[in-house]
């Protein structure tokens, strides 16, 4: 990809993107001016899950500085962890903040494929044992929170299947940080 080439460049600036066999993009490089006689400024290589989900994304610097971003995205397609790295000489540094999420898992939800309702979020500092920075916690279709009234007869529901008793709905009814 060719950039327009603007007035204080000598060259127009170049991007080059390659892909794998699935069609999922491992690699990015940035150039100032062309690819073949710019200086590469960034590169940003991805390695994928085989759930076709990115795992790793590493960026390195043309200084050979590299910071990484580690993801876990589960079968439902909930990002459930994100690990963040410092940069690094030569490869990425420590670990500097990790986030979790834990999502509804019974089976009065997931039988209604309800499935990306988050119930936890923890963020560390560090690695995946590091102190507890931020913490938020979700409640769904609490029935202290859900209207008493119950009306019926509406015009496109079954009262029948979905009555004033039903209360798995993956409403938030409250959530606490």
């Amino acid at each position: 990809m060719t950039a327009p080439q603007l007035s204080y460049d000598g060259a127009a600036n170049q991007a080059t993107f390659t892909f794998n066999s699935n069609r999922q993009e491992n690699s990015q490089k940035y150039y100032q001016g062309s690819e073949t006689t710019g200086t590469l400024l960034r590169t940003v290589n991805t390695i994928w899950a085989t759930n076709g989900s990115p795992a790793t994304r590493t960026i390195v610097l043309e200084n050979n500085q590299q910071s990484k971003v580690d993801t876990t995205i589960d079968s439902n397609g909930n990002l459930t962890s994100v690990i963040e790295y410092a940069w690094g000489p030569g490869a990425p540094g420590t670990a500097l903040r990790t986030t979790s999420r834990t999502y509804l898992a019974t089976t009065g939800y997931t039988s209604r494929n309800i499935l990306n309702r988050l119930t936890q979020m923890l963020v560390r500092d560090g690695g995946t044992t590091g102190t507890i920075k931020s913490r938020t916690d979700i409640t769904y279709d609490e029935s202290v929170y859900l209207n008493t009234e119950c009306p019926t007869g509406i015009a496109q529901h079954s009262d029948a299947s979905y009555g004033c008793g039903f209360f798995t709905r993956g409403n938030a009814s409250n959530a606490r940080s």
